[in-house]
């Protein structure tokens, strides 16, 4: 996956990002083509998508708006790190790549 700076408010790619083709990621959040369009069905009142079709056409580019998705993205991880006990953030991995070990010691 390429690392692309986080799109902002004042860049012009801050509003509506590109679904990425099939079996691609986002190069924003990470997440494939599938998923994302999962998260939309799913989910059409916390993240805004457009589907810029032509009349008589059966197939559009899906967009989808940054600032709703990445607000999304930060309550599901929001609530997913409340949810957590203190044995399974004991089993995160750490940065290293490493995971911790429980008991928060060296080995």
């Amino acid at each position: 996956m390429e690392n692309k700076p986080m799109p902002t408010e004042t860049t012009a790619e801050a509003r509506w990002l590109p679904l990425p083709p099939t079996a691609k990621a986002c190069p924003y959040s990470g997440l494939k083509r599938s998923h994302l369009q999962n998260l939309i069905r799913k989910h059409p009142d916390r993240i805004r998508a457009a589907n810029l079709r032509e009349p008589g056409k059966r197939k559009g580019r899906w967009l989808v708006y940054w600032p709703s998705l990445n607000a999304f993205l930060q309550g599901e991880a929001e609530a997913t790190c409340a949810e957590l006990t203190e044995a399974e953030i004991a089993h995160l991995p750490s940065g290293d790549g490493q995971r911790s070990k429980p008991g928060g010691g060296e080995s």
